[in-house]
Formats: structure tokens, sequence, C-alpha cells
């Protein structure tokens, strides 16, 4: 999954407010298992993160030469989920 997060904070103190338009990505995975075949059970886990920098490198030297890719993430979700799953008609 790619898109944005629009976040929107408020400081109850000093009531001073800022926003921020960060660059999401996020992982799926999940199954669906048949107990008899019209009804089953529903699996999924999902990962979703902001990117809040990245980064990249190139080097050359005399051991060698590379390149890198970094970033961070402060905002991170996982979340579990599960249900049933019917199966109509054929």
């Amino acid at each position: 999954m790619l898109g944005a997060a629009f976040v929107d904070t408020k400081n109850p103190e000093t009531g001073t407010k800022q926003s921020a338009t960060k660059f999401a990505w996020g992982a799926r995975l999940g199954a669906n298992i048949w107990v008899t075949e019209a009804v089953g059970l529903k699996l999924q886990a999902q990962f979703i993160a902001t990117v809040n920098a990245a980064g990249g490198s190139v080097y050359f030297g005399t051991g060698g030469s590379g390149t890198a890719v970094t970033a961070y993430s402060s905002v991170q979700q996982f979340c579990l989920g599960g249900g049933l799953v019917f199966r109509f008609g054929h």
C-alpha cells in the first residue's frame, strides 16, 4: 500500500497548531481458512507507517564501492484482525 498521511495537531497548553503531510506505506497479509464448503475464518495482519525522512548515499574507496538507502518513521501501526466468511452458491 502506498499513500499519504495528513497529520494535524494542537498543543492544548499553548494553543499552537501544526500540520504535516507525509508519505505513507503499508503491507497486508491474510488468508481464508475454509472450515466447511460454505463457512470459513478470515485472518489478517496489517502494518502501516509514515516516512519522516529518507536519504541515500553512494560511496567509492580503496575497499570497494556501494550504495545505501535509509528511512525512518516515528508513526507505526500494526493490527491483527479476523472474522467469519460465507460462500453463497457455487
